[in-house]
């Protein structure tokens, strides 16, 4: 989403505008989910996507007639089969809100929205939008109206209604936390908010995107699985930096995809390892895969708030690893965090499918998800398509 915004921010700033689609609501089966975005610019080329097929062509092409009307629309998109009005056969519902972005000359509140989302995301914090997309008064909420809050609870603008305000900025903390996006129903004569489903309606909605900073990919060692990992991290979107003591390992042609590279000095005959001083956050995952220095690796990393930490080694050589690092004092619950042997159980036996492996694994986890196959957990599934809540119900 962060090479999106950089777009649209590049295009507001030539003065055009924009239609940014937001997927605000899905259910039963459906290509994508909640905060799948595109941008569709004045000259009719688009990034992004919602879906793809019948359906994103049709959304194109709203998105267009919502730039020549220049005002913002919530849209539905049935994808039931080949009847009238359908646009799949995936056998769900997508509903979609246009917004229109305009240039700053004529419309500086966006560009200080925008340029709060953005500051969040470099600075590595998630960050929320809440957009009015449906709205029964627009003399009360108008549709498209916006406001930023950012993870310390800083708000940037107001819906002019302290209880909303309040209920919006108390709902952020949850969308946080469960790192997916909500809608919320408003009241205006009661000023009552309530959550959402994805089958229940209200008035006034609005909805609470989350915008993530890019995922960071920390991966120690640059042999043949670190510089595979690289590759398949790089294609996924992922900022990848790479460390490694060896300098002909951290080259570009040996490391063509790395972000950054780092190097570190490692003495062999001594177990030394210089310090590493990588920053780690919690939208960071880290990989330690080095040809023979796994333990003083570990023991710099350890208490780091990574969200997944692997180590590429057998079951055996971990225990002995462990066992040496609590000995030191070091946290065993942190400890119990890495995971060992490393990613999802595929077979793999080349650096490339062990990386894929790998990367199956960090995804899973960054996503709260089981890494089951997808035809078990729908087949397991008893719930009719036409009730369906959403592709994450427990997120409602």
């Amino acid at each position: 989403m962060n090479d999106i915004l950089d777009q649209v921010n590049t295009a507001l700033q030539r003065g055009e505008r924009i239609a940014l689609m937001t997927l605000v609501r899905s259910f039963g089966s459906t290509p994508r989910h909640k905060s799948a975005r595109l941008a569709v610019f004045d000259d009719g080329n688009f990034t992004g996507s919602i879906g793809g097929g019948t359906m994103e062509l049709q959304a194109v092409a709203d998105a267009q007639a919502a730039l020549e009307e220049g005002k913002p629309r919530l849209i539905e998109y049935n994808l039931n089969g080949r009847g009238e009005g359908n646009v799949g056969l995936c056998g769900g519902t997508q509903e979609v809100f246009i917004d229109i972005l305009r240039p700053p000359t004529r419309d500086a509140e966006s560009i200080e929205l925008l340029s709060a989302i953005r500051a969040a995301l470099a600075d590595g914090e998630p960050v929320v939008l809440a957009t009015v997309i449906r709205s029964g008064n627009e003399n009360v909420l108008p549709l498209g109206k916006r406001i930023v809050i950012r993870s310390s609870g800083e708000t940037i603008g107001s819906f002019a209604n302290p209880a909303l305000d309040r209920a919006i900025s108390d709902e952020t903390q949850r969308v946080l936390s469960d790192n997916y996006a909500h809608r919320l129903g408003f009241n205006p004569a009661l000023s009552a908010v309530q959550r959402l489903t994805s089958t229940r309606r209200a008035p006034v909605e609005i909805l609470l995107d989350l915008f993530e900073p890019r995922p960071q990919l920390l991966i120690i060692g640059a042999g043949h699985i670190g510089a595979a990992l690289t590759k398949v991290a790089k294609y996924l979107g992922w900022h990848v930096r790479v460390v490694d003591d060896r300098a002909d390992f951290l080259t570009r042609d040996h490391l063509p995809d790395a972000d950054e590279t780092r190097l570190v000095e490692y003495v062999a005959a001594t177990e030394k390892l210089a310090p590493m001083n990588l920053r780690v956050t919690a939208s960071t995952a880290v990989v330690i895969a080095t040809w023979g220095w796994d333990e003083p690796a570990l023991r710099q990393l350890a208490g780091a708030p990574a969200f997944y930490v692997g180590l590429v080694a057998s079951a055996r050589k971990s225990i002995v690893i462990f066992d040496a690092l609590r000995a030191e004092g070091i946290d065993s619950a942190w400890l119990d965090r890495v995971r060992v042997p490393v990613g999802l159980d595929v077979g793999a036996e080349t650096p490339e499918e062990i990386a894929l492996a790998i990367m199956a694994e960090i995804l899973a986890v960054a996503r709260h998800k089981s890494g089951r196959p997808l035809q078990q957990i729908r087949r397991a599934d008893p719930v009719p398509l036409s009730v369906q809540t959403s592709l994450n119900p427990a997120a409602e």
